[in-house]
């Protein structure tokens, strides 16, 4: 029996879901069936249309080096739309493609006119037909191409002069509307934009673009290319890929994307900047890295991202044991049966999770530094901005009585000197309000670390009451919250399973806590009178990412 592969060409990653790759597939399919072929793997090439380069490394490069490796066999036939799907590349080479696979004694059948191109094949019709199939293929990419690039042209010039001009590809959360008979538009909100804004949500409470997808899909609701439609399908399905194009989508935050450059406020936003930046920034440094254990449908490592092992630096998981508790170790364990370094302390390769969990939950507070945070400093500053103010007013009554008494003098000394005095004192009156600014920066600084630390200290003693009462989904969101929290203050949770220990490190390395195989913390210690410098480089000389953000918040505490 004859082995068939379909070619199924596609120009774009957002097809993948859509009726161009299907149609090809089942119209292939059909083929192959009608003259009993016998149908191999579908062969999908997801590239750009016009440029050619997955000829050297896309499923049509793939076919012509299985084919010369001798893997396809002489007498295959390969299944295309048409030619101009097989290849957009200038003619002379995309005829070169196909008489390679010809000469190979691979034959190639088109659909649209069924017309099965071969080397026994004596008709001069595949020979004069092929070429002109080939450059309407090649025209019609060009022809895309530089209308694509006369648009963005047209849209920066629109951009430059203010103008806010139809965009082609519109973000399925917004509605452009024709302004009279200008060139201009207006963007609106649509009714779906609040799925948007339940995916950030959702991300933010801890949920991955896995579990949003599975909630969304649970729950009904309609993908943002579904709900623009009249007659949706409401077995279109949400897709992880999705969820994380829309936790990246600028357009979110309100601005437009034309290549490199991005234009600010150009539409409506969906989700404030500030939210957007804060889950976009979390969303692609957890995306950059592996998550530290699986976390499971109770989320069962509350320290996932976050946790490690404190010799190879490797990631920390979390096992089950034969006495039904849970114990957490240097992932290695799984592979080789043993620690990293060996049997540990009492032959122990492992420790309680439940008893660490608790007491990192109980020493949240600490680590906030809740105890030492000088609120009566704060009122002390605020006092010193009233003395300061008060010597201001002074400065300024004295001012006003040199310059009355300056409108009343003549003699050119006593000027002089008057002079002299109104430029210190203005001199003197510039210091204090410099001083004013900064000590009411200062200020801010305090009552924003303290008021940041105290609702993550407050959101976590919360959520933990209502774990008793709590099962699945409402266990996940509020376990996967206490995580989000820990982590903005917890760099690192590092397991040592041979001392039976763990240490919990905020800032990098910049406050470190150790923490006993009962629970107890039994050492602290502070580095935060170092600069910031030296504590950038002590944390990257143990492996840890230290940010100067949370090592300065840190700092002022």
């Amino acid at each position: 029996m004859t082995t068939a592969y379909i070619y199924a060409r596609i120009s774009s990653k957002k097809q993948i879901d859509g009726d161009g790759l299907r149609r090809q597939v089942e119209a292939a399919e059909k083929y192959a069936k009608d003259n009993n072929f016998d149908v191999d793997d579908t062969l999908y090439d997801i590239a750009s249309g016009f440029h050619q380069k997955h000829v050297s490394g896309g499923a049509l490069g793939a076919f012509l080096e299985l084919v010369k490796s001798g893997k396809i066999q002489p007498g295959s036939v390969l299944i295309v739309e048409a030619l101009d799907r097989l290849s957009r590349a200038n003619v002379l080479v995309a005829q070169n493609q196909l008489f390679s696979l010809l000469l190979s004694g691979v034959d190639v059948v088109t659909l649209e006119d069924n017309f099965r191109y071969s080397r026994d094949n004596d008709s001069l019709n595949q020979f004069y037909n092929s070429p002109h199939k080939m450059a309407r293929g090649y025209d019609e990419s060009n022809i895309k191409s530089l209308r694509g690039k006369a648009y963005l042209a047209q849209l920066h010039e629109d951009v430059k002069a203010g103008r806010k001009a139809r965009v082609h590809h519109l973000p399925s959360w917004l509605e452009q509307t024709q302004i009279g008979t200008s060139k201009e538009y207006e963007f609106t909100l649509r009714e779906s934009v609040s799925t948007v804004q339940k995916i950030f949500e959702l991300y933010e409470k801890g949920y991955g673009i896995a579990k949003i997808a599975i909630w969304l899909n649970e729950n009904g609701i309609l993908t943002l290319q579904e709900s623009r439609r009249s007659n949706p399908d409401p077995n279109k399905i949400w897709r992880r890929k999705v969820v994380g194009e829309i936790l990246n989508s600028v357009a979110v935050r309100g601005d437009l994307a034309i290549g490199d450059t991005v234009v600010e406020g150009y539409y409506p936003a969906a989700v404030d900047p500030v939210t957007w930046w804060r889950v976009n920034d979390r969303y692609n440094n957890k995306s950059k890295k592996a998550t530290n254990g699986r976390t499971g449908l109770g989320y069962t490592n509350l320290f996932a991202g976050i946790s490690k092992c404190f010799h190879c630096g490797g990631p920390a998981r979390v096992i089950g044991g034969g006495s039904g508790h849970r114990y957490i170790t240097c992932e290695k364990i799984k592979e080789t049966g043993e620690l990293c370094t060996g049997k540990g302390k009492y032959g122990k390769t492992s420790l309680r999770y439940d008893i660490l969990e608790k007491a990192v939950l109980d020493n949240v507070a600490t680590y906030c530094h809740l105890p030492e945070i000088p609120t009566v400093s704060s009122d002390d500053l605020k006092r010193q901005v009233i003395e300061i103010q008060t010597g201001i007013a002074d400065i300024d009554r004295r001012i006003s009585n040199i310059i009355a008494m300056a409108e009343i003098t003549d003699h050119p000394d006593d000027k002089t000197d008057l002079m002299t005095r109104l430029k210190a004192l203005r001199s003197d009156k510039s210091r204090q309000t410099a001083e004013i600014e900064r000590v009411t920066s200062e200020i801010r600084t305090l009552e924003t670390v303290r008021d940041d630390f105290t609702t993550i200290h407050k959101t976590i003693e919360d959520e933990r009451t209502k774990w008793d009462t709590l099962s699945g989904d409402d266990l996940f969101q509020s376990r996967s919250l206490v995580n989000s929290k820990l982590r903005e203050i917890v760099s690192v949770v590092s397991i040592d399973a041979v001392d039976q220990s763990a240490y919990v490190s905020v800032a990098g390395a910049t406050r470190i806590w150790e923490i006993n195989a009962k629970g107890e913390v039994t050492r602290s210690t502070d580095f935060s009178d170092l600069s910031e410098d030296a504590l950038v480089k002590m944390a990257s000389g143990v492996g840890l990412k230290a940010d100067r953000n949370a090592i300065q918040r840190v700092k002022q505490i």
